[in-house]
């Protein structure tokens, strides 16, 4: 029943007429039904209340409730002021909470749980959004920033875990000194201006390369750039070359194949050019290994000394951020 049922129709209370005791036990009835604005109450009604038109407005201290509150498919709800919420709040497929400019939720004390219960779950900030956290956040499952910006005071990394990155191929120069492999310290390979290593030697002297890579990210190629003098009247025997190791408790072990500069002309090899050693995938472990790269200079029939060696980069792809 909607309503209370009306004891005459409309119209039909008139001066003079007789009330049935009947009347008054069935009005009696009614005020014992009706909700008691002003001092309140419990009552537990048979069917679901249905307010329509302009709604519901709650004042004073809030809306409070204790069991499960449905708010139906394409239902907006306004929350003005602070609400509290002790038990849980579902959002269901095809439902979102959107808190508008000026709007904040704020946890006090409390905590937001993504996934709860085991059941999965992820917690987007979309572009263009921030989320300022000023308290602990723990995260089990996945939070996902999609050109948005998480703010927070002290972001900490507990056991072994890592910021986790989209898979990326990064390029960086190695400034790490390279050393000569010639001990006896006269010939072969010497500093020289501007931070760049020079070969007195035409006698396919070694230039060791030590490499800078985070730990456990997957080395993909080494190039070096350098320099041979000027004045070849035909290319070298022994051309110089590229190659990649790895050292672990004494064994060296090359990385990849060796890369022989393939320069087809004096005046092309004469030119400052690069040597790259590609296709490596190599998971770093810079916790028992070295990795370092070796450049032989030029040697044999119409060598020359005074190659410059002017740089090394290392290109490697990561999907972590690395103490290192």
């Amino acid at each position: 029943m909607g309503h209370g049922v009306r004891l005459r129709p409309i119209g039909f209370w008139i001066d003079g007429s007789v009330v049935d005791p009947a009347e008054f036990e069935a009005i009696d009835t009614s005020l014992f039904k009706a909700i008691n604005g002003d001092d309140g109450g419990t009552w537990a009604p048979s069917s679901q209340l249905v307010i329509g038109g302009s709604g519901l407005q709650v004042g004073g201290t809030g809306f409070y409730t204790n069991v499960d509150a449905t708010f139906d498919t394409g239902t907006t709800v306004w929350f003005k002021g602070t609400e509290r919420i002790e038990g849980s709040l579902q959002i269901d497929s095809g439902g979102n909470c959107a808190v508008v400019t000026g709007g904040l939720i704020a946890i006090l004390g409390g905590a937001i749980t993504v996934g709860y219960g085991g059941n999965g779950g992820s917690l987007n900030v979309l572009a263009s959004a921030s989320m300022t956290v000023h308290g602990p956040m723990t995260a089990d499952g996945t939070v996902t920033m999609t050109g948005a910006t998480i703010t927070a005071g002290d972001f900490t990394l507990s056991g072994t875990n890592k910021v986790k990155l989209a898979s990326r191929s990064i390029t960086r120069m190695s400034e790490l000194e390279p050393k000569s492999l010639d001990l006896s310290g006269t010939t072969g390979w010497q500093p020289y201006t501007d931070l760049s290593w020079i070969c007195n030697s035409s006698s396919a002297d070694a230039l060791y390369l030590p490499l800078h890579i985070p730990h456990g990210a997957t080395l993909t190629a080494v190039e070096i750039k350098f320099k041979p003098a000027t004045g070849h009247g035909a290319l070298p025997a022994v051309m110089p070359a590229l190659a990649v190791y790895k050292s672990a408790g004494g064994t060296v072990t090359q990385l990849g194949s060796t890369t022989t500069d393939a320069s087809l002309s004096v005046v092309a090899f004469e030119a400052a050019h690069f040597l790259t050693v590609s296709g490596l995938s190599e998971v770093t472990n810079r916790a028992t290994t070295r990795y370092f790269a070796v450049l032989g200079s030029e040697g044999g029939a119409n060598a020359a000394p005074n190659t410059i060696f002017y740089q090394t980069a290392v290109t490697y792809s990561t999907t972590a951020y690395d103490e290192d």
